[in-house]
């Protein structure tokens, strides 16, 4: 069997995710996917994203711009569902296979979800979802973002793409 991994891409929100409880009008929302050979679990996942080093990276950032340390510890515990708090954010809702945090400002949600599933030769794989929602309580004025908030926009776009990825590759590595 071909090891299968796919390109990370953008994709509709799935209909049974988390982050479909924040309409169009009060949040802009994203959703990124990529499919795996294999079964992963969601801790799996969420251990790898969350200590990939992008992701290391932005909690480096955090302890140093907001004093918002995050520890090994921490991530563990939010892994085994026994702890509601990383760094910034906190847990809003989780299932089985998703995980919707809350930064502590109100303004951001940061999702994970997995899928399981059979590729055409009937071997697993598993999807990969990480999507996030920016609440906007001000914008749009006269059907228009401000130009920062577009440009960020971008920018959040090619980050959101390389979290997922270098997060896969960690799972993949850690196995």
């Amino acid at each position: 069997m071909l090891s299968l991994v796919s390109t990370p891409m953008q994709c509709a929100l799935p209909t049974q995710s988390l982050l479909h409880k924040y309409p169009a009008h009060e949040a802009v929302v994203d959703c990124y996917q990529l499919t795996v050979s294999d079964s992963y679990s969601h801790q799996q996942f969420i251990s790898a994203f969350y200590s990939s080093w992008l992701f290391n990276i932005e909690r480096f950032i955090l302890r140093l711009v907001v004093n918002k340390p995050s520890s090994p510890q921490q991530l563990q515990h939010l892994v085994c569902g026994t702890g509601d708090k990383f760094a910034v954010w906190h847990v809003e809702q989780r299932s089985d296979n998703q995980l919707l945090l809350c930064d502590d400002f109100g303004h951001t949600r940061s999702w994970l979800m997995i899928e399981a599933g059979l590729d055409s030769d009937l071997q697993p794989i598993t999807t990969l979802y990480f999507g996030s929602a920016v609440i906007i309580k001000k914008y749009p004025v006269n059907n228009k973002y401000p130009l920062s908030f577009r440009l960020l926009g971008r920018f959040h776009h090619w980050y959101s793409i390389a979290l997922l990825r270098a997060g896969k590759n960690r799972m993949l590595k850690l196995g």
